[in-house]
């Protein structure tokens, strides 16, 4: 029988993903960032009601995460190097403190590749990073209940799927105006 607390976790995930929704029309950064940390607020409380506290925490680090990579293109390149192995510093923490089962240590591999990936300038790195850590977070998420939150990652593959599509397409025929150049000279 599903309880007020799983009825609650489910309104609070879905108000997550509309947030995360809206933001993809966002451009200004700052209200960007502050956006995420809003969607991130009511994952975080979704997870906690669940009792999903590994995807809690690697919210809450996520938030700190965003924090910092947003601050690392105006600091030297050793902050950004600090930053990375902070983070992951504190994704190993979070994982051991909330550690269940075998699971998560494959949400460790996830939180690294996803934090190492969005620490990256290449656009195309990123969503490769993405789509591989949301396909484990929907995983993770279907096992605790969490419906809002994996319909938020199937979002994130899609949005990522199509960006890729976008650029390969984009790639494909830059190519093939090169191609046809060549004969029209």
């Amino acid at each position: 029988m599903m309880g007020v607390s799983f009825w609650l976790a489910q309104s609070f995930s879905i108000v997550a993903t509309i947030i995360i929704v809206i933001s993809f029309q966002i451009k200004n950064k700052n209200i960007l960032l502050l956006t995420n940390v809003a969607a991130n607020v009511f994952m975080f409380v979704s997870l906690m009601l669940l009792g999903a506290y590994l995807g809690a925490a690697s919210t809450m680090v996520g938030v700190l995460r965003g924090f910092l990579f947003f601050k690392k293109e105006t600091k030297p390149k050793w902050y950004s190097y600090a930053v990375l192995y902070y983070i992951f510093a504190l994704v190993i923490f979070s994982v051991v403190l909330t550690f269940t089962d075998y699971f998560s240590i494959i949400m460790l591999g996830a939180l690294l590749v996803l934090t190492f990936g969005l620490w990256q300038q290449n656009k195309i790195f990123i969503r490769l990073a993405s789509i591989f850590a949301s396909a484990i977070f929907i995983a993770y998420n279907l096992s605790y209940q969490s419906y809002g939150i994996v319909a938020l990652e199937s979002l994130i593959i899609i949005s990522c799927v199509v960006f890729l599509v976008r650029v390969l397409r984009e790639h494909h025929l830059k190519k093939k105006e090169k191609n046809l150049s060549l004969f029209k000279t």
